[in-house]
């Protein structure tokens, strides 16, 4: 008698059993942890996406905007309306933020595109519980500060909007008159994609609109 004890060996059977079962283990676990990346991955890009375009307006304008509107943010727009803003449009413009001359003061002013929640959702139509703004800030010559405008409001989804700078001397026409127009400072186009556009240009101290596209 030796005092060791030894177990009866398992049929083979039963350790094929195990194997497979430890291999079905492992493939759940890759395939949870691959899954979980990719949301973080969706979710970070959706999450820190929102700074870099941030980094384009000055601080005093997001101070502002972080008053006026408690967890603003950029909207979702289409990816084919980003690629045709930015490659069709003018090379590396952005749908959500323009920045010219928009009274002739030779100051560089802002309009901003952003959707901003609904402090009071309506549960039965979640559709219109975003809102969303198109704002302008027009720098003031003889200060640091900016003076405020809002354009253009609307409910629902915004994916479809977008803005482009029309520039000083351009031609365009005005669908409403049915005359042709020339641009005497920067403006502001604001776009349905591929249903209207209106222009809105700063004259007598405040901003007019122009039906540009039908």
């Amino acid at each position: 008698i030796t005092g060791l004890a030894y177990a009866t060996p398992a049929p083979v059977s039963f350790f094929r059993s195990r194997l497979a079962l430890c291999k079905l283990r492992i493939k759940t676990k890759m395939k949870c942890s691959v899954v979980s990346f990719c949301l973080l991955l969706i979710w970070g890009s959706i999450l820190f996406g929102q700074e870099p375009l941030k980094n384009f307006i000055p601080n005093e304008i997001l101070i502002d905007l972080n008053a006026k509107f408690p967890g603003w943010e950029f909207p979702q727009i289409r990816d084919e309306i980003q690629n045709f803003v930015s490659n069709e449009v003018a090379s590396g413009a952005i749908p959500e933020i323009i920045s010219g001359d928009f009274n002739g003061d030779n100051e560089k002013d802002y309009a901003i595109f952003i959707s901003h929640k609904d402090p009071k959702p309506n549960s039965k139509l979640d559709n219109l519980n975003l809102d969303w703004h198109v704002l302008v800030y027009l720098k003031e010559k003889s200060s640091d500060g900016f003076s405020y405008f809002k354009l253009l409001s609307g409910q629902g989804s915004p994916s479809d909007n977008y803005l482009l700078l029309c520039r000083k001397g351009e031609k365009d026409f005005d669908y409403d008159t049915e005359n042709d127009i020339v641009y005497e400072n920067d403006a502001i186009f604001v776009g349905f994609f591929e249903k209207a556009g209106i222009t809105y240009v700063f004259e007598n101290n405040k901003f007019n609109k122009i039906i540009t596209s039908d």
